[in-house]
């Protein structure tokens, strides 16, 4: 009997192992989920094109990231909200006016805010667990609430009449929106008299009515009292505070229990997000210098500008001016790797990456080695991958070379781009698209091509989207109307379109029709922030559309584009 029940615990600890690692890792587990649009109507299907839930949804949204491990998907069907797994069984019942919100971390709870800015919280059984009596209740932040050791907490608006002025003669009596914290159970965790409360990701930011700043933990507890003397900014993912001086507008930066850990001492103070570990710093004489997190001193302070240029190997590198305008690329060591480069901005004033540099009036690469090979390009660039180069001899004639300067698609392309080291996406005079492997081996031929992390989107001529095998190039569903993007805030530009009968559409950036002109304005789904007013270089085909103006008019309808 003994060791029958010994057996019984030793089952019981491994499945409850086994089931914890399962857990922590789902969010990574979990297959896509990609919107689809048809008949005025959305579903979802994953990633090898199966069906998930059938296009019979008003609005469906999808939460899946290391914060939502359980994946979860909002749905909005006859007017009302519920939510669905990620399977799309029923959690939450359809009948919710305004879309409830998972909170992260929290085994299943979720905020539910109306059109009266009112909201409370509700658990996986529909129960009140936070009652709606609170305005403009949110969950606090985004980041993971695992690294504070603090559940999620809840943020929340009051209004308050408060005067303005010193004496009794000026006083003034105005409105003003402050601030308070609550725990999951609707405790105050601080009470609603902050003009403002910034949450990062190991600290909170608290401003008082009179624009003082102070620090707290996620307790609620002063890691730094509010003070005339300070101001702060939490973005330094999640290591260190930063902390300036408002008299001298010096910087430096705390640590989580409030200790000076870097002096106040520097113009400018920064993080490198792209290169996590790394902070670049400008002293009182105006020149930077590279530091790591323990503040040990890597590149010294010698340059009037100082920027990372991205990864070679596992090595970083960083360009620099000196005084005189001459530029040093350098590595984390301190090594100066390469001098009186030209360093060549975008229009975004974005630096291009090492190895590429812009010398003589033209683009040429320096391999691994630090040789510059002798061809020479009028375009180059390797944005979205390490070892694949786009580059180009003139407008009509683009490919993909290696950091050996081999080509790898030949240079006969109007565009050609690596997405990753895996994936190339090149386009014909004609306009269709080739795919091609990272080793420049042909996949498939079709009307536009869009890859989402492990997902790849091609288009036929019609301009739908089907999903495709990025290894194989083998369709894997059929085409739908699909928002690409569904899964990330990187979304493919699109521009809303009319027809004559104003119902609105979307077409994608190369104006091909992503959803018919089908829609009520009115009932539109907006997914994109930002709406494009006017576009080159599209093929609408037989189609009818005017262009939305920023004036909120629309022009004069025009056959194709």
């Amino acid at each position: 009997m003994k060791r029958f029940l010994s057996v019984l615990l030793v089952l019981a600890l491994l499945l409850g192992v086994t089931s914890f690692s399962v857990r922590a890792q789902d969010y990574r587990d979990l297959p896509p989920r990609l919107l689809v649009w048809q008949d005025t109507l959305f579903g979802l299907i994953d990633g090898s094109g199966k069906t998930v839930l059938p296009c019979e949804y008003e609005e469906l949204l999808t939460y899946n990231d290391m914060a939502y491990p359980e994946g979860y998907i909002i749905a909005k069907r006859n007017g009302l909200c519920g939510v669905l797994d990620w399977n799309g069984r029923p959690i939450l019942p359809y009948r919710y006016d305004a879309r409830p919100k998972p909170i992260a971390n929290s085994g299943g709870l979720f905020v539910v805010c109306g059109d009266d800015r009112f909201g409370g919280v509700v658990n996986s059984k529909g129960d009140t667990v936070v009652p709606f009596r609170y305005l403009n209740l949110s969950e606090f932040g985004y980041f993971d609430f695992g690294k504070t050791g603090s559940p999620p907490l809840l943020i929340y608006s009051v209004e308050k009449t408060t005067n303005n002025g010193e004496t009794s003669s000026n006083r003034t009596k105005r409105k003003q929106i402050l601030s308070g914290l609550l725990d999951l159970n609707g405790r105050e965790v601080l009470a609603p008299v902050y003009k403002n409360l910034f949450c990062g990701d190991n600290a909170i930011i608290v401003t008082d009515t009179n624009d003082y700043e102070g620090v707290m933990d996620f307790k609620g507890e002063w890691i730094r009292p509010i003070s005339p003397l300070y101001t702060y900014d939490n973005y330094y993912d999640d290591f260190y505070v930063s902390i300036k001086e408002r008299r001298t507008r010096l910087e430096g930066l705390i640590s989580d229990d409030g200790n000076i850990v870097l002096p106040i001492e520097y113009q400018e103070v920064r993080p490198l997000y792209s290169t996590k570990g790394l902070i670049e710093a400008k002293d009182r004489s105006g020149l930077w210098g590279l530091m790591d997190t323990h503040f040990r001193v890597l590149i010294p302070h010698r340059y009037t500008e100082l920027n990372a240029l991205g990864e070679l190997g596992d090595s970083y590198y960083f360009y620099g001016v000196m005084r005189d305008g001459r530029v040093e690329i350098i590595d984390t060591a301190g090594r100066v790797v390469a001098m009186d480069t030209t360093i060549h901005f975008d229009n975004d004033n974005l630096p291009y990456l090492y190895p590429l540099v812009y010398v003589d009036s033209a683009w040429r690469l320096v391999d691994p080695m630090g040789k510059l090979l002798p061809q020479r390009y009028s375009e180059a660039s390797n944005y979205w991958s390490s070892t694949l180069m786009s580059v180009a001899t003139d407008s009509l004639h683009h490919g993909i070379v290696d950091l050996w300067g081999n080509v790898v698609v030949p240079l006969r392309y109007v565009e050609a781009d690596a997405d990753g080291d895996d994936v190339i996406l090149a386009r014909c005079p004609s306009g269709k698209v080739e795919v091609f492997n990272g080793k420049g081996r042909k996949l498939l031929s079709c009307w536009g091509a869009h890859r989402e992390e492990n997902v790849l989107y091609v288009a036929n001529k019609k301009g739908m989207w089907a999903i495709a095998d990025s290894r194989t190039g083998k369709r894997l569903s059929r085409y739908y109307y699909i928002w690409l993007g569904v899964n990330s805030s990187s979304a493919e530009t699109c521009w809303a379109v009319y027809d004559t009968n104003n119902r609105l559409g979307y077409v994608n950036a190369r104006g091909r029709e992503i959803i018919p002109c089908s829609l009520d304005e009115g009932r539109a789904r907006t997914v994109w922030e930002e709406q494009i007013y006017i576009f080159h270089d599209c093929t609408c085909g037989e189609l009818i559309y005017g262009f939305k103006l920023p004036n909120g008019r629309s022009s004069r309808p025009k056959r194709g584009c």
